[in-house]
């Protein structure tokens, strides 16, 4: 009796302790806890391939975006998989809110799966479609999961999500197991075979966490079952004027099938806002990024809201994460940064002219012709930042000590720009 009880009271710390690692002020919760220069991107991962809808074989890959470890205290970090939408989409559709969550302090990945027609299918191949790309989300997922070591990845904390039919990918991993598919779908698993042996060799294992749910479904509520619902909070974001295949009607279902069965879950609404619309990225990284906080911190509530695009504070986040980030900087003598004033245009194909001004002692990026400008905090002497967003500029000087170029690092992207002579 003894050994069991000095066994609970082991089984109880350790999970205080596993929870308070990452119950950090801001870390998850605020879009400036690291960088975007200290984010590493990693693209064009293969980690399988398959025979698509042609016949023929099809290698798939990922990118994976993390903290880089020398900045990160962080052996390990949870990790974030999210899936595109779009019959004939690829993982380049994820880009936009991949480096947000990195920022935040997650392993982020973005996956390209085997596509569809595109072309009107019916039912049937939509069935077909959504199960190829189920098994290849499967495999992407068991890949990540087996490379956890190399990319720091917590495998106690892994979330899926995705918008549209990458939504519907999330939902299937986490609460569709190949019975539901043989049970209800028979003839996909006769042709395809089952869902987690597909696409790569790996017989890793993986546990959902939660789901992040972009305007996207379940086939049958009924797949959730009562245990799912206790140990997999969701996360849902849509559009009241949906009429696309994942109807607003999907997430109500969603969050009727969550309260009966007690489970934690949130549904963020946009009044009037139609399929993928009216939902800014950033409050989608925002709002997700404090529901997966409480969700390792223990504390995961659920609510329903309507969308305010404006509010990007973490208000049902820790107390922790009440107080702003306090982002420093330093100040300089106004004739240093005269040095930096000019045009630069960057090396790209593509070309882009970067204005920098001085104004009142204050040193600024400047776009005449959509009338932008903001201030650029210093953080040394040749490194800058602007404080509404997270973007970063390096001045470089050359052995003369004239400056002669910029890089600034923005989403995870390094840009570098010669100055103008």
């Amino acid at each position: 009796m003894k050994n069991k009880f000095i066994f609970l009271v082991l089984i109880i710390v350790y999970s205080q302790l596993s929870a308070q690692e990452y119950c950090i002020p801001h870390r998850f919760a605020d879009n400036y806890y690291f960088k975007s220069r200290d984010i590493q991107l990693d693209k064009d991962i293969v980690y399988g391939q398959a025979i698509n809808y042609k016949g023929k074989s099809e290698i798939l890959d990922l990118d994976i975006y993390y903290p880089k470890q020398s900045v990160d205290t962080l052996n390990k970090r949870p990790l974030i998989m999210l899936i595109h939408g779009g019959s004939r989409g690829d993982k380049s559709k994820m880009d936009r809110y991949c480096p947000l969550f990195a920022q935040r302090g997650f392993v982020v990945s973005t996956i390209n799966r085997r596509k569809g027609t595109g072309i009107n299918p019916d039912e049937i191949e939509m069935l077909k479609e959504a199960y190829r790309a189920l098994q290849d989300s499967h495999a992407a997922l068991r890949f990540l999961v087996s490379n956890a070591k190399e990319y720091g990845i917590d495998t106690a904390a892994v979330f899926v999500g995705g918008v549209s039919g990458g939504a519907l990918m999330s939902t299937g991993i986490s609460y569709m197991n190949q019975q539901d598919f043989d049970n209800r779908y028979s003839m996909i698993t006769d042709l395809f075979g089952r869902m987690d042996n597909s696409t790569n060799e790996l017989n890793t294992k993986f546990t959902v966490k939660g789901v992040v749910d972009m305007w996207g479904q379940i086939p049958d509520t009924e797949f959730i079952s009562f245990e799912e619902a206790q140990k997999i909070p969701i996360i849902m974001f849509h559009g009241t004027a949906d009429s696309s295949r994942s109807p607003y009607e999907k997430s109500l279902q969603i969050a009727e099938r969550y309260q009966n069965l007690g489970g934690c879950y949130q549904l963020h609404t946009k009044t009037g806002a139609g399929h993928t619309q009216g939902i800014s990225k950033y409050y989608i990284a925002e709002k997700t990024g404090c529901f997966i906080k409480r969700i390792l911190c223990d504390s995961c509530n659920s609510f329903e809201t309507e969308v305010d695009n404006q509010n990007l504070k973490c208000n049902n986040g820790l107390f922790l994460d009440k107080t702003p980030l306090n982002r420093t900087y330093i100040k300089l003598d106004p004739t240093l940064l005269i040095h930096y004033s000019g045009t630069y245009r960057t090396i790209k194909k593509r070309k882009r002219k970067i204005t920098i001004v001085v104004d009142n002692g204050q040193l600024f990026i400047h776009d005449k012709k959509s009338e932008f400008k903001a201030k650029l905090y210093p953080e040394s002497e040749n490194d800058f930042y602007i404080k509404e967003d997270n973007i970063q500029f390096s001045f470089h000087k050359n052995e003369k000590g004239k400056v002669t170029s910029l890089t600034f690092f923005i989403d995870a992207k390094e840009i570098n720009a010669q100055k103008k002579k």
